[in-house]
């Protein structure tokens, strides 16, 4: 008897899961069928025409031809020796006004401003941004700080032609131009710097529209005697450097 019930019980699950089937399936298809109706009721859907080829092809040189075109008028800068002398000049330069005076719109904790007047009536503006330097006694170990700092200078790029000779006058030898050019790396733009190009004796220098800028490490005999004799860098280099960097991206003018 209670094999019977249970075979019972088992093909009345049977026959409600086949009705449930035939039901999702009639209703799968009413579904599809109204959606039909309510597309054909809207009508057909229209598509956007169609570009031709040519047209394509002839906008994409269009805005090729442009770029190109900005790019030959951006202000290019170029190292030139002759006659015992290294020219370090810039070519392209726009006829406009001088640019006033260079803004550090980013400036973290830390980092301290001084301006310098090197030359601010021939609307040249010079900078000095000091900061602590985290370091270590070399004998004691103990962790301390010393001061660094980097120089920014704006000159106006017309007429921009900067000459480097010997004090003494005579020309400079092929080594000594060798040794110039290395230490000035040139960029066509502050974004093309990257963190390791700011190196210790070396000058970046980039352009903008209306300004040629430099930048370089400052210098000085405290910082020799303390690298060689007190204390040592206990810095991540490429760290500090990014902040830098992120100050020059920052200047305006």
């Amino acid at each position: 008897m209670r094999e019977n019930t249970l075979k019972l019980w088992v093909n009345q699950q049977r026959s409600a899961d086949n009705h449930r089937d035939d039901f999702d399936r009639a209703l799968a298809a009413a579904c599809a069928d109204l959606r039909r109706e309510r597309l054909a009721a809207l009508g057909p859907t229209p598509r956007p025409p169609a570009r031709p080829r040519r047209m394509v092809l002839v906008a994409a040189a269009i805005a090729l031809l442009c770029a190109a075109a900005a790019y030959a008028g951006w202000p290019k800068q170029r190292l030139e020796y002759r006659d015992g002398a290294l020219y370090n000049m810039v070519q392209n330069a726009p006829a406009t006004a001088a640019p006033g005076q260079m803004n550090f719109t980013y400036l973290p904790a830390g980092y301290t401003l001084e301006w310098l007047d090197d030359e601010p009536e021939g609307q040249h503006y010079w900078a000095r941004i000091a900061y602590r330097k985290k370091a270590a006694q070399l004998i004691s170990g103990r962790p301390t700080t010393m001061l660094g700092s980097f120089t920014v200078r704006q000159t106006p790029l017309e007429p921009l032609v900067e000459r480097y000779v010997n004090p003494d006058g005579t020309p400079l030898t092929q080594e000594e131009v060798q040794n110039i050019q290395e230490n000035i790396v040139i960029k066509a733009s502050v974004q093309e710097i990257q963190p390791e190009d700011l190196e210790w004796k070396k000058v970046v220098q980039w352009v903008t529209a209306d300004a040629m800028y430099q930048f370089g490490f400052a210098y000085t005999e405290a910082d020799v005697v303390g690298y060689d004799y007190h204390i040592q860098a206990d810095e991540p280099v490429d760290a500090r450097n990014a902040e830098i960097l992120k100050i020059l991206q920052g200047i305006t003018s």
